[in-house]
C-alpha cells in the first residue's frame, strides 16, 4: 500500500490543495520497515 502513495496523494487535488504548503521529507514506519516520504507543494514525490 505505501507504494501507491504517491499515486493516491498526487490524484487527488483536495489533498494537494491542502498540503500546498507542505515541503518536507518525513519518516513512515510500518512495522520493522522505514520509508522517507519526500513531499513538495502537497504532492509526494518519492
Amino acid at each position: 500500500m505505501i507504494e501507491k502513495l504517491p499515486e493516491l496523494v498526487n490524484n487527488n487535488e483536495a489533498l494537494i490543495r491542502r498540503g500546498r504548503w507542505l515541503n518536507d521529507v518525513f519518516l513512515v514506519e510500518v512495522g520493522e520497515i522505514q520509508y522517507l516520504v519526500h513531499g513538495a507543494a502537497g504532492r509526494v514525490e518519492a
